[in-house]
Formats: C-alpha cells, sequence, structure tokens
C-alpha cells in the first residue's frame, strides 16, 4: 500500500505543487512569516519527506490521524499551519475515494502528512515560544525570527 501512495505522489507532483501554491494563497496570512512565496521552495522537498514517511511507515496509525491534526499547543500565529493545511488538501486532491483500497492509501498518506506536519508545527512553536512568556507576543506574530546556522 505505500508503494502505491508514493508512485501516486511521484506520479503528480507537479499538480500537487501547483494545487498547493494556489490553496496557500487563499489562507489567510496570519504572521510576517506567513506570505506564500516564504514557503513555496519548501513544497518539493516536504513531499520528498511524505514519500520517505510512507515509505517507513506511520508512528501512530490511521486510528489516530484526525485526533494528530493540528497540535493542541500549535499557536494561531504559526505560519506552518497554513503551509500543511492547504498542502494536505492538495495532496489528498489527487487520491481516489471510492473503493475500500483507495479509501485506504488516502488515510495512510492523510496520517503520514499530519506526522510530518505535527513534527514541524512543533518545532516551530517550540521556537517561537522561547522567546517570551506571554503567547500574545511570540516571535511567529512579530516576525522577528531569524534563523541562523
Amino acid at each position: 500500500m505505500a508503494a502505491v501512495a508514493q508512485r501516486i505522489v511521484l506520479q503528480h507532483e507537479m499538480e500537487i505543487i501547483r494545487a498547493w501554491q494556489s490553496l496557500l494563497r487563499l489562507e489567510p496570512v496570519v504572521s510576517p512569516l506567513a506570505w506564500p512565496v516564504c514557503f513555496e521552495h519548501l513544497m518539493p522537498v516536504t513531499l520528498s519527506e511524505l514519500k520517505r514517511a510512507l515509505a517507513r511507515g506511520s508512528r501512530s496509525g490511521q486510528a489516530e490521524s484526525a485526533e494528530l491534526w493540528p497540535p493542541a499547543e500549535a499557536c494561531l500565529g504559526n505560519p506552518y499551519l497554513a503551509y500543511y493545511r492547504s498542502g494536505e488538501k492538495a495532496v489528498l486532491g489527487v487520491l481516489g475515494t471510492q473503493t475500500p483500497a483507495e479509501r485506504a492509501v488516502h488515510g495512510q498518506v492523510q496520517t503520514a502528512w499530519r506526522e510530518l506536519a505535527n513534527d514541524d508545527i512543533r518545532a516551530f512553536g517550540a521556537l517561537c515560544r522561547r522567546a517570551t512568556d506571554r503567547p500574545e507576543e511570540c516571535w511567529c506574530h512579530s516576525g522577528v525570527i531569524v534563523f541562523r546556522p
């Protein structure tokens, strides 16, 4: 099943990216770091990560996928929320859901996607919250996060 999901993502990669870019532009820009152009270069990388995640299998299982998204501790100003929300729509949009096999692939892809998303959302949130003890003054709202090597 994982090989089928990987093949679908690979075959439709450019279609997914085009749809993702369009969907991301429809999302509200909730912080200075959430402009769509800030994320477009990451889309092929994220799809590669998705293919690797599908190959290794879920860490949590499909039954928990609905509970994985979004992480409860996510700041509403976290730019990865819109990135992964729109990406999920784009990726799942190329999958069929008519047959039991298609629904199984859909669930597998959704679970892998949400695990990737939650990792990035939580990592960004942890970085953001280090700046202040007051959530309303977190870095993602002010745009001051500077990534240094």
